[in-house]
């Protein structure tokens, strides 16, 4: 008896949890993407939740070299749209005064931005380093079609998990098919 109430008091946490987390990752990715109006800049403005791997790297201590985060919005100014892409690595070097953003689709497929500038900030026992990038129509198609596998900023490479990659690819979708009222 005791063992079959110790059963089922650790199996129903669990269940529950299971249920969460399926649910959580059963979300449509356009259902978070919306463009808002900021009536005092006149700009309508959508931002997803970034992408990023920060967590899973901190709790299981594999390195910061390791680590990405990927921040992607949309402004929509005078009925111009522009998006915009920050892609961050962390490192134990700082990169600051270098130039480079490349970016490797799942098509083997190179994009290649020599005249970025990377920033860099000291973050507690590492080193921030990202890029902002602005896309074109034709970056953009790119995107939607194909995912991010891979991105160097300067000569460091960072992997993007199958998972953070298609959800990306999904952002770019939803945030191309935004229009404005």
């Amino acid at each position: 008896m005791k063992k079959t109430l110790v059963f089922i008091l650790i199996i129903i946490p669990l269940l529950s949890f299971s249920q969460k987390r399926k649910k959580k990752d059963n979300v449509n990715p356009c259902d978070v993407v919306a463009l808002q109006y900021d009536e005092m800049t006149d700009v309508y403005r959508a931002n997803i939740p970034d992408i990023t791997n920060m967590r899973e790297v901190i709790w299981k201590g594999k390195g910061y070299e390791t680590m990405y985060n990927i921040s992607l919005s949309k402004s929509v100014i005078e009925e111009i749209n522009y998006t915009r892409v920050s892609l961050m690595g962390g490192s134990n070097v700082s990169l600051r005064g270098l130039k480079g953003l490349f970016i490797k689709l799942s098509n083997d497929e190179i994009l290649r931005f020599t005249d970025i500038d990377i920033r860099s900030s000291y973050v507690s026992d590492y080193y921030s380093n990202y890029a902002d990038l602005t896309l074109t129509e034709e970056i953009v198609n790119k995107l939607k079609e194909h995912k991010i596998i891979k991105f160097n900023l300067g000569n460091i490479s960072f992997d993007i998990t199958e998972k953070d990659s298609e959800l990306f690819r999904k952002y770019v979708e939803c945030l191309s098919n935004q229009n404005t009222p």
